[in-house]
């Protein structure tokens, strides 16, 4: 599956598979690009097939290599000694024979190898080659973060038992269903893991403070959104839940980090979070970002930079609103009462919204204006 998934992905994120060939190059002293047959980078389209995908021999080597590289980094870092990575050493081994050998294997003289071992086989089978390409600029600490993150993320979305629902209805769902699943799963652990790396300086990533959130999250997240689910997978309620709010997920974490940062409680933090996200169609406007295709280097920095000044605007209302709460107010309340306190600010902002949602194609530039346009009102 991660083959195929990879596939396809390079349809559309070709440079970044350059990107994740030249870091292992630089870094892999057993991988090179003539013992595998890849091209120089201006001859690159020898090894793309007809749909316009890296053909997947060359994928499995750099699948391959992605791990040997990755683990050579967990090696290198702490973070294979954290207690939260004791998960990825009972995984190598039965459960009967964890049950029986616990003190054994927490003594383990390769436990920092195994554990290193399955991180990198598990993140690299679910993300993809891809996941490294961005080790360069990131550099080494970073990246280390990053491979937290998406652990965290990864246990805090319960993505394991999702992933293993999905594969366990080959003969229900269509393989394209399953991929499409997937491929939702896999973009939203992707956005939650680079919004913890972005704000990593501001807002400690701590996996304990994350997770004990994990279920007020969905219970909430269930609360809020009244839509009615579409039942994906009969009787698996936690499944069609997930698929049902994931869009909301993407932003779980960053409201996870902002109830941290102040006195509010976990669910007044979620309610206003989801309330901006939902009445200035934050949703659809990033989905309409990541629509939009992307033509040269200073196009990506640009939409690089617009989902940030989103994600600013977001948080920024989000802290301010709380501040703005009184005693005695529900969240709901705080936020209907700030929303109406700036009424012709906000009533600005939501027409420039509507009527940017309203047109047939969007372009980059219209994307400006209108996030330019929530920007100034934090100004």
């Amino acid at each position: 599956m991660a083959i195929s998934r990879d596939e396809t992905l390079s349809q559309r994120y070709l440079e970044q598979f350059i990107n994740a060939i030249k870091i292992l190059e630089e870094n892999t002293s057993s991988f090179n690009r003539h013992d595998f047959y890849i091209p120089k980078n201006e001859n690159i389209e020898d090894i793309i097939n007809k749909n316009g995908s890296i053909v997947r021999p060359v994928l499995c080597s750099l699948l391959s290599y992605s791990k040997i590289f990755m683990k050579s980094i967990l090696l290198k870092s702490t973070l294979v000694d954290e207690v939260f990575t004791l998960k990825y050493l009972y995984k190598y081994f039965p459960k009967s024979f964890v049950g029986a050998y616990e003190h054994e294997i927490l003594t383990h003289p390769l436990k920092r190898e195994i554990i290193a071992t399955k991180m990198a086989d598990i993140i690299i089978n679910s993300q993809g080659v891809t996941f490294i390409s961005d080790y360069e600029k990131l550099g080494f600490e970073k990246f280390v973060l990053k491979i937290k993150a998406y652990s965290i993320a990864s246990s805090l979305f319960d993505a394991r038992t999702i992933r293993f629902d999905i594969y366990r209805q080959d003969f229900i769902l269509t393989a394209q269903e399953q991929y499409r699943l997937l491929g939702e799963l896999e973009h939203t652990l992707n956005f939650t893991t680079k919004w913890m790396v972005k704000y990593s300086k501001e807002y400690q990533i701590d996996a304990s403070h994350i997770l004990e959130h994990k279920d007020e999250l969905f219970k909430i997240l269930g609360e809020i959104n009244q839509k009615s689910f579409v039942e994906i997978i009969p009787n698996k309620d936690n499944f069609n839940l997930f698929f049902g709010v994931i869009d909301y997920l993407s932003f779980a974490v960053a409201a996870i980090m902002i109830k941290e940062k102040t006195m509010n409680s976990f669910r007044d933090v979620i309610v206003v979070f989801y309330s901006l996200v939902h009445e200035f169609k934050i949703l659809e406007l990033i989905d309409s970002l990541n629509e939009i295709k992307i033509n040269s280097s200073s196009e990506a920095l640009l939409k690089s930079q617009l989902l940030k000044f989103v994600e600013f605007i977001v948080v920024h209302y989000t802290e301010e609103i709380l501040k703005f709460k009184r005693v005695n107010e529900t969240s709901q309340e705080a936020f209907e009462s700030y929303l109406s306190n700036q009424e012709e600010l906000f009533n600005t902002i939501k027409i420039q919204i509507n009527e940017f949602m309203t047109k047939e194609n969007k372009s980059l530039q219209e994307v400006v204006i209108t996030v330019n346009q929530m920007l100034v009102s934090v100004l």
